[in-house]
Formats: structure tokens, C-alpha cells, sequence
């Protein structure tokens, strides 16, 4: 049986789907939107009612006109579908007796920037909705309805502004409502998704913004008796940029709050996310025609499509991030990557200084010795590159770049760390450090299980205990050392013995995890070996001690064991 949020989400893809048939109609079909049209008595096609502010009412059609020829042929009756003219892009009208020739330039991308572009964004959005719905059959939760609301208002918007722009009212309205709503129902699903998760963000009194679209909706529907019916389209445009940074002010206040919590990772992913989608829609469109007065795209890159690839290939990432955040609670490390920028980018210094300072040297290709000089340049610039980046690995090997999924320098550290470990419990706390700050692991508890299948908590600390939560994955993993079994929330697995009795470390997390990667396997079970063999030598070092304990307490000691034993307490 269906969940209710999910009978909601399939509804809401269905209307969907509808309206994204009625745009392909319109596309398809390049009707001539916001003309409707109908036969005369003696046979005249004539043009019945003008729609303001749409493509014919731009291209200088009026009301009463009759339509003569088509692209410079006859009339053909096949050429109108639904009461309007297609594949229209001249036309002439006879107007007062006259013949007016009118051309129609508004667009002439074929649909390829206005529509397919943003109906393979539309599909991509579909196949998340669809994905979401699926997952949440079982959960019921909350925020997945929120998150396909989300995708599909970004989907619809996008798809919606090819149309809306030639005039149809329907399409017009429907953009205006989601493209104003997406920063809010960004906002709604991260109340939602870390409401769940057991964390309040902030007060849902900000919802009460959700008042902006319907005000802008209600503008567009009513634009032709409103004073300042010629700024409307920059009205809805500027709500939508208010709303964006209030949206990006909410997530750096979010940020601070809890820049200490487990939800700093994923919040700062998601903010970055938030900004790089729409940074081409906002640089190179609402900024352009809200605040510079420019009405196209294409009069900055004299090419339309161009930034509408761009606005798709950005905006690809909300729904690929966003689904698999919602599918896994996990997601790659921001902090690994902008750590490596900075990085690479502090060691790109050496090179930019070089090549500004010898730029004169070669800025003439007919100046003497250019071949030779461009040469030493080259191996100037790498031998320097690869020398710093030596001095820099040496330096902050340790240090350089975020712990987080940082595999390989990991191992060198808890190898260093273990060398001067002199009893298991130290081995085990410098195992459990690597893995919390490697992983995205909270918790790391180690267990005892012996051979009789009883479990016992090894750690000193009080803490709640698992072992009868994951008794089952407890016994799987004792026989043999580095063996992992993996659950909802973390993952067991043995990293040692001793007597018969296996030791097993526990990692859980607060929130869902996918499946570890072969590097991540690999990872733990390097650990795990590592783990073991100072587990031996721990276990030989404390037998010895014993050993030469019993040896001191008898009456005769030599003077070469007084001298041993002094230096091992040292």
C-alpha cells in the first residue's frame, strides 16, 4: 500500500507530465502564441483576439487583421491548430486595405535552447521523482514530498520560460509560481530532511515568504490593469533574487550554528550546490535584464544556447546531489576538495610569479633566441612546480588537506601513532581516532567477543551498549582478522585476537549509509592488519614484563637483570 506522501508526489508527477505534453504541443507545433485566429464568411483567416504582452502582440499583430500569406505562400488551413497559425515566421496581413508584411523574430533557435534543453533537465528531475517515490514506499517521510515538490518546481520553471516568453498566460503563470518557489522549498526540505534526522534548523515562521510567489502570480494574472504592468517580469525575477539570498543568508547563519555538528558536512556541500546551479541563470540572465537593463542573453554572448547549456549543466547537479544526499545520507567530502584547491592553488604561486616576471622576455615571437627562451621558460616553470610541491608534501604531509577520506597519509599517521602505544587500550583509541576522522563514522566502541560467543564492551568508557543490537554481526566477523560486515548505520569488524577471544571494533552513524567502496574496504582492512600486529606486540611486551617481574621478586637477582629491567620501566 502507498504511503500518503507518496499518492501525493505520484499526483504531482502526473500533473506534470500533462503539462509538459501541453508545452511540447505548443513547441512542436511552433504555434504563433497569443493570436487566436478563425474563419471569415467568404473563407478569410482573421485574427480574432490579440493576447497583450505576447509573441504576436511584440511582432505588431493586431485584432481584425487578415491573414494573406504564410512564410510567402497561400494560407493553408493545415498551418492552424487550436485556433492558432504554426511554423509561422513571416507572415502578411491585410490591415485598412493595406498589406502589411510581418516578420517574426522573437525567436529562431528552433526550440533547442528554449525547450529540449530544458526538457532533458525536466526528464533527469522525472527519473529522480520516480527514484525518491520508490525509496520512500516504506519511510512516509516527509521530506521526500518536499524534495520532489522541489525538483519538479525547478524542472517546470526551466521548461516553462520557453513558452511563457511568447505569451501563453497558462505557462506564464505556472513559471512565475515555481521559479519564485524554489529557494523556499530548497529551504523547506533541509527543515524537513534535518528535522528527521532529530535537528531543528530554524523556525518555520520563514515560510511565510511563501506569500512572494502568490503576490507575483496574482500580478501576472491581472498585469494588463496594474500602473506598472511593464515591470512585472522584473518584479518576479527580483522576488526571485531576494529570495535566493535570504535563502543564502538562512544557510551561512545554519552554517555557524553548526559548524561543530555532524550536519556541517552536508550543509556546506548542499550551500555550495545552491550557489554553483544557479550562478549561470543569475550572472547571465536576471542580473543582465533586472539590474543592466538587458532583455537578451544573446546580446552578451550573441548565441542563446550557449548560456543554456549552461544553466543545464549546472543545474544537473541539484537533482544527482540531492537525491543521492536523500537515498544514502552520505555525500563526497567538500572539505578534501576545497582543501586541495587551496592546495594546488597556493602552489601555483611559484609558476604565475615566474612566467609574469619573464613575460617580456618572450612577449615578441620575432625577438632573438624566442624558441630558446620559451624553452628555459618551460623548464624553469616545471622544475619549480614539481620542487615546491616536493617541499610541501614533506612539510605537510600530515596537515595539507582535510582528514576526511584522506586514505593513504591516514595509514602513514596511526602508524606512526601506534609505535609508541604500550597497551592495548592506547592501540585502540588511536584506531578509533583514525577511523572517526577519516570516515564519516560518529561513534567507535571496541568489543570482546570470545570463543564461547559471549560479547563484552572493552572500552572503559560508559557508553550505551550494542552487543545485543548487533549480536549476529558481532559473530560473523571473528573468523578472520580485517573481516567486515556492513548494516544500515555503520559496519563491525575484527582487527585483532588474543587467547581465543577476537576483538572487534563497532562504527556507527547517525544517519543512513551506502555500502563501502573497494577503497574504503581496502582502507579498514589495512587498518585492521596494522591493528593486529600491535595487538602482538603489546600482548609479547606485557609477558615479558610479567615474566621478568616474577624474575625480580626472587631473592637472587643479577645485576643484568636490574640493569634490563630499569631500562624497559625507562
Amino acid at each position: 500500500m502507498k504511503s500518503r506522501t507518496n499518492k501525493i508526489s505520484v499526483l504531482l508527477v502526473v500533473i506534470s507530465l500533462l503539462y509538459v505534453i501541453y508545452l511540447t504541443y505548443i513547441s512542436n507545433n511552433n504555434l504563433l502564441v497569443g493570436a487566436t485566429v478563425s474563419k471569415g464568411k467568404n473563407g478569410d483567416v482573421v485574427i480574432t483576439n490579440v493576447d497583450e504582452y505576447s509573441m504576436a502582440s511584440y511582432s505588431g499583430i493586431e485584432k481584425g487583421d487578415i491573414v494573406k500569406r504564410i512564410n510567402n505562400q497561400k494560407i493553408n488551413t493545415k498551418e492552424i491548430k487550436m485556433n492558432k497559425l504554426k511554423n509561422v515566421s513571416s507572415m502578411v496581413v491585410e490591415r485598412n486595405g493595406k498589406d502589411v508584411e510581418l516578420k517574426l523574430t522573437l525567436f529562431n533557435d528552433k526550440n533547442f535552447s528554449t525547450y529540449l534543453i530544458p526538457l532533458m533537465f525536466y526528464i533527469v528531475c522525472l527519473f529522480c521523482c520516480l527514484f525518491i517515490i520508490k525509496i520512500n514506499e516504506s519511510k512516509d517521510l516527509p521530506s521526500a514530498l518536499v524534495l520532489i515538490i522541489f525538483l519538479l518546481s525547478a524542472s517546470i520553471a526551466y521548461i516553462s520560460a520557453g513558452v511563457s516568453v511568447k505569451g501563453d498566460i497558462l505557462c506564464r503563470c505556472i513559471m512565475v509560481v515555481t521559479l519564485i518557489s524554489v529557494p523556499l522549498n530548497y529551504l523547506l526540505f533541509l527543515y524537513h530532511y534535518f528535522r528527521e534526522l532529530g535537528t531543528t534548523l530554524f523556525d518555520k515562521k520563514v515560510f511565510i515568504l511563501y506569500l512572494v510567489p502568490i503576490i507575483n502570480v496574482v500580478c501576472e494574472m491581472f498585469r494588463s490593469h496594474l500602473f506598472f504592468r511593464d515591470y512585472v517580469p522584473k518584479l518576479s525575477l527580483l522576488s526571485f533574487f531576494f529570495l535566493f539570498i535570504i535563502v543564502g543568508i538562512y544557510f551561512c547563519i545554519i552554517l555557524i550554528k553548526n559548524k561543530d555538528t555532524e550536519q556541517a558536512h552536508i550543509i556546506k556541500v548542499l550551500t555550495i550546490i545552491n550557489i554553483f546551479s544557479f550562478s549561470p541563470f543569475l550572472c547571465l540572465y536576471l542580473i543582465p535584464y533586472v539590474f543592466l537593463n538587458a532583455h537578451y542573453v544573446s546580446s552578451f554572448l550573441n548565441a542563446h544556447y550557449v548560456s543554456s547549456f549552461l544553466a543545464a549543466s549546472f543545474m544537473m547537479l541539484i537533482p544527482f546531489s540531492l537525491v543521492f544526499q536523500f537515498m544514502t545520507n552520505k555525500i563526497y567530502n567538500v572539505d578534501f576538495i576545497l582543501s586541495r584547491l587551496r592546495y594546488y592553488g597556493f602552489l601555483a604561486l611559484t609558476p604565475t610569479i615566474i612566467l609574469i616576471s619573464t613575460i617580456e622576455l618572450i612577449s615578441s615571437p620575432d625577438s632573438d633566441f624566442y624558441s630558446v627562451k620559451l624553452t628555459f621558460l618551460i623548464y624553469i616553470i616545471m622544475l619549480a612546480v614539481f620542487y615546491y610541491k616536493e617541499v610541501l608534501d614533506f612539510r605537510f604531509r600530515l596537515k595539507r588537506v582535510s582528514e576526511k577520506f584522506n586514505y593513504q597519509d591516514s595509514i602513514y599517521k596511526f602508524t606512526q601513532m601506534i609505535r609508541d602505544s604500550t597497551s592495548l587500550s592506547q592501540v585502540f583509541e588511536e584506531l578509533k581516532n583514525t577511523i572517526l576522522e577519516v570516515s564519516l563514522v560518529s561513534r567507535a566502541h571496541v568489543y570482546e567477543v570470545s570463543a564461547d560467543g559471549s560479547i563484552k564492551l572493552y572500552d572503559n568508557e560508559a557508553v550505551n551498549s550494542f552487543e545485543k543490537v548487533y549480536q549476529k554481526e558481532f559473530r560473523k566477523v571473528t573468523s578472520e582478522i580485517g573481516k567486515i560486515v556492513e548494516f544500515n548505520k555503520g559496519f563491525v569488524m575484527k582487527i585483532g585476537e588474543r587467547g581465543g577471544k577476537s576483538f572487534v571494533i563497532l562504527c556507527l552513524s547517525k544517519m543512513n549509509t551506502p555500502r563501502l567502496t573497494l577503497e574504503e574496504l581496502s582502507w579498514l582492512k589495512t587498518l585492521a592488519f596494522y591493528t593486529n600486529v600491535s595487538i602482538e606486540n603489546v600482548m609479547k611486551i606485557e609477558e615479558l614484563m610479567s615474566h621478568l617481574e616474577e624474575i625480580k621478586q626472587q631473592e637472587s637477582n643479577p645485576v643484568w637483570l636490574k640493569k634490563l629491567m630499569y631500562t624497559i620501566e625507562e
